[in-house]
Formats: C-alpha cells, sequence, structure tokens
C-alpha cells in the first residue's frame, strides 16, 4: 500500500484550471450550474466535447474555452486517443491542474497524469455502474427472472470490471456519484475507497427555473390537439427495453383515452427500432417524436406534460430533465433503482416504480388523467424538493473539494 507524505504535497492553487471532458454538451445538468459558477469565483475552466453538433446552439456560460471532436463511429481507444490529442493542444497554451472526465474518454489523460503533471476525476459515468443498473431495473418478480437476472449481473459486473472499470478507476484521484446508492456500491463491489467519492446532484440552474405555463404555439407546432392528456419522456436511445415498456404502457392508456398523446424527446441510436414498435403497436398518430431540443427550448416541452416518465436506471441528460419536470410542478414516474430515486419520495413528490411493470406504470398515468391522482399538490411538493435539495451554490464548493483532494493526492 503506498503512502503519502501529506506536508509535502503541492500546495493548491488558489485559483484552478480545470478541464472538463463529455461524450455530448447536455441542455442541462452539470455544466450550466457548476461551471458558471466556477467560472464566477475565478476558476478558469475548459472543454472538450465529443459531439458534431453546432456548439453555438447551447446557451454555455461564458468564459468558457470549448474544443470540439468528432468521435463518431471511433472504437473506444481511438476516442481516448482523439482526446488525449486535443487536451495536449489545450494544455500547451495552459497547464490545467484537474481534469474532469465525465465519460471513460479521458482514461488515457489519466493513465498520463504524472508526465502531464494533472490530477484526474471520473464521474460515475465513466464506469459501467449504471449499466448493472438497468439489468436490475428490468427484471420481473418471477423464480425465472430473478435467476436470469442474477446471471446476467454476475456476468457484466466480472466482466466489465476486469476488462474496463478496474484500469480506469487506477487512475483516478477522485469519484463523483450521484446518490448514496452509488456511492454504496462503488465502495463495496468496485473496491474503490470511499474517502474519494464525492457525492453530488447534479441539477439545475434554480435561479432560472419560474414556473411557466403551456405554450398553445408548441401545441400547434407539434399537432397536438387542445385538450390532449399528455405523456413527455426525454430519452438518449440507449436502452431499448426502457422505451417499449412505456410505449407498451401508453398503448393501454391510450385504448381508453382518445385524447391520450405522448411526446419523445431525444434521439440516438435505438431510433428506428423504437419507431417501429409505435408504429407496430398503431400509435403513429398519438406519439409525436420531437428529436433533439435545444437548451432554450427543452422546459417548453416539459411543460406540455401532465406526467413526465422516465425509466432510465441510468444517469443521464434524460435524467435531468426529469428533475426539472419535478421543478415545474409535473408529476414525475422514475425507476425505483435510478440514481434520481434518491430524490423522489414515492407517492408524495412522485412515483417510482420498476421499470418492467408497465402494468402499473399504464394504471398510474391512466389515474393521473382520471383525476385519481392530486397532481397540483403533488407537483407543488414536487418543486419544493427540488429547490431545497439542488442548490447550486453548494454544488460548486462540493465539486471544488473534490477537485482539491484529487490536487493534494
Amino acid at each position: 500500500m503506498a503512502f503519502y507524505n501529506w506536508r509535502k504535497s503541492k500546495p493548491v492553487p488558489e485559483h484552478l484550471n480545470i478541464c472538463v471532458i463529455t461524450r455530448k454538451i447536455p441542455t442541462i445538468g452539470f455544466l450550466i450550474p457548476i461551471v458558471k459558477g466556477l467560472l464566477q469565483q475565478g476558476h478558469r475552466v475548459g472543454l472538450i466535447a465529443q459531439t458534431e453538433s453546432d456548439i453555438n446552439q447551447w446557451l454555455l456560460p461564458e468564459g468558457l474555452k470549448i474544443q470540439a471532436i468528432k468521435t463518431t463511429g471511433l472504437h473506444r481507444r481511438e476516442v481516448q486517443e482523439r482526446v488525449l490529442s486535443a487536451f495536449r493542444a489545450l494544455h500547451r497554451e495552459d497547464p490545467f491542474d484537474v481534469v474532469h472526465s465525465m465519460d471513460s474518454a479521458g482514461q488515457l489523460i489519466g493513465s498520463l497524469k504524472k508526465e502531464l503533471g494533472v490530477s484526474m476525476v471520473y464521474d460515475i459515468d465513466a464506469t459501467h455502474l449504471n449499466h448493472l443498473y438497468s439489468i436490475v431495473g428490468l427484471s420481473q418478480d418471477t423464480l425465472r427472472s430473478f435467476f436470469k437476472t442474477s446471471f446476467l449481473l454476475g456476468t457484466r459486473f466480472l466482466y466489465n470490471f476486469i476488462r474496463y472499470d478496474r484500469k480506469l478507476l487506477n487512475t483516478a484521484d477522485a469519484l463523483f456519484v450521484h446518490s448514496a446508492n452509488q456511492r454504496v456500491a462503488m465502495e463495496r463491489y468496485f473496491l474503490y475507497p470511499d474517502r474519494r467519492i464525492f457525492s453530488i446532484p447534479y441539477g439545475l440552474q434554480i435561479e432560472d427555473l419560474s414556473k411557466r405555463e403551456k405554450s398553445g404555439e408548441l401545441l400547434s407546432k407539434l399537432k397536438l390537439p387542445t385538450g390532449s392528456q399528455i405523456v413527455v419522456t426525454s430519452t438518449d436511445m440507449m436502452e431499448f427495453a426502457e422505451l417499449k415498456n412505456l410505449i407498451r404502457a401508453f398503448e393501454h392508456v391510450a385504448v381508453k383515452k382518445n385524447n391520450a398523446r405522448m411526446i419523445i424527446i431525444g434521439n440516438g441510436p435505438l431510433f428506428k427500432q423504437v419507431e417501429f414498435e409505435v408504429l407496430n403497436r398503431a400509435l403513429g398518430k398519438r406519439v409525436v417524436f420531437a428529436g433533439e431540443v435545444p437548451a432554450h427550448q427543452l422546459t417548453d416541452y416539459v411543460c406540455l406534460a401532465d406526467v413526465f416518465v422516465n425509466l432510465s436506471s441510468r444517469t443521464s441528460v434524460a435524467e435531468q430533465s426529469l428533475i426539472e419536470a419535478m421543478a415545474q410542478e409535473k408529476v414525475v414516474i422514475a425507476s425505483e433503482v435510478s440514481a434520481v430515486s434518491s430524490v423522489i419520495t414515492h407517492r408524495s413528490d412522485g412515483f417510482l416504480i420498476r421499470p418492467a411493470d408497465y402494468e402499473s406504470l399504464a394504471e398510474l398515468m391512466f389515474d393521473v388523467f382520471n383525476g385519481q391522482i392530486d397532481s397540483e399538490k403533488m407537483g407543488k411538493k414536487a418543486r419544493e424538493t427540488v429547490l431545497s435539495l439542488f442548490d447550486s451554490q453548494k454544488m460548486v464548493r462540493q465539486t471544488l473539494s473534490g477537485y482539491k483532494l484529487a490536487l493534494r493526492r
């Protein structure tokens, strides 16, 4: 075991130069409230984004240095090499103190951190933990499903841990998680030291989340009739089973409610498969595919919802939009094994269900549409929860604590 002499460690600079690496620029979440807070405190922040979209469409904080690179179609190692090349170019101009990789793309930088003179911080999404949560979330209450789920969990965990996660975590000076369950899992099963794990509920810039009304103009644009009862979901279309169960549940509701409609926000590799599922269930006229929605328009889409559903068990931009729906006083339904389950109290400020339980999901949506659930009361409670938990300044302080611990290492 290595021992460190803390007295001889390099002093932490008063103002840090931080490099954030992300797969794509999210509409909401970490970048907006925390990066903006870091910049306001005098820290410098550079961003390496693996995206082909137009950077200028995003409402990014002023003073943020941005380097966009194309990584579509590249293998994991090729992505890491391209990110390292972009990092070296920025690092030569203005040396970084800390690298914060939101996914595994920064691993090659982490393996060279001593040579580069930087400390390495990862987000939980850099590991495969959330893939395991997806398996748990799609299990059913049968003996056969129990054994199948146990086998899949064991084999998938061993494969990913030995091939990927162990090597990545060996390069980490600190790790950011978003829930107590993730923290326990990383310490207990991934054997990562608890003292180097920081719980930061990446949330929203609450100051800008004033209560909004439904946009009649947007309803017309989406060709939704006035008086529609609307289910909204946001997805990266990376996991088909989650969306299949939602579509299946909505079909049960649509049979009984002629004015029921669903809006699917987002795009991804499984779009054609999801579209086929909708058409196969004769829901083509009831479901609207909104595609990728710019940051400044997302809240308007969320506000159309009578109920907002996200069954993802993975930490993602979609999960962040669920929190925004809570801030807009919407009834929300989420996965009981997702990170956001630590935010929602079942039947108080939202509902938590198992993603495979499409019958319960259909029943909940039907109850909301029929007025059997006090949507106004639950929505107000949801907003209170978000406002009390997601404090931008607190998240900036927690983030800086993680960066400074990483630097002391």
